[in-house]
């Protein structure tokens, strides 16, 4: 069996042309063993909804809260701002931000909420949707190094913070 962080790697590229059945397969070794393991329950949700197949994300993703009870609420809003982020234009971009900012109220220790709000601050800047550039830049950049403090070893805070950097 593959280790888990190449596991993890690999579900997080799953863009790999061709290559979707067979992560899945290894995917659903990994969680016969593990079940409980939400970091790859959410990996292959994304890749599920990546694929139209909504119905099983929703499934896995309802399954990753019950995993997490600490605060279901703030998950739950961070899960409705990565569904909304989806979308990718102005409005949806607004509604995620806003989802993101409550997960983040309630949850002031959630990095990956942090994370995902700095990189949709970003893109405000570089695609000029923002009221003021300089401000949301900045706004990123603090909202990307914020997430990198609060989860060092979770590479989705670095890659946002290159992201917005460059």
């Amino acid at each position: 069996m593959m280790d888990r962080k190449t596991l993890l790697t690999w579900l997080k590229a799953s863009e790999i042309a061709g290559k979707r059945a067979f992560l899945r397969t290894l995917a659903a070794d990994w969680l016969a063993s593990w079940p409980d393991d939400r970091e790859v329950i959410l990996q292959l949700a994304r890749m599920e909804v990546g694929e139209g197949r909504n119905e099983t994300a929703a499934q896995r993703i309802r399954h990753a809260i019950e995993l997490d009870p600490e605060d279901p609420e703030a998950y739950d809003l961070f899960l409705r701002g990565w569904e909304a982020m989806q979308a990718l234009g102005p409005s949806a971009t607004a509604r995620a931000i806003r989802l993101f900012e409550q997960a983040i109220e309630r949850d002031p220790r959630f990095a990956r909420a942090y994370a995902y709000l700095a990189l949709l601050r970003g893109f405000n800047f570089d695609l000029g949707w923002a009221s003021g550039p300089q401000d949301t830049f900045e706004r990123a950049m603090a909202l990307a190094r914020e997430a990198v403090a609060l989860d060092p070893g979770d590479a989705l805070p670095h890659r946002v913070l290159g992201h917005v950097h460059r």
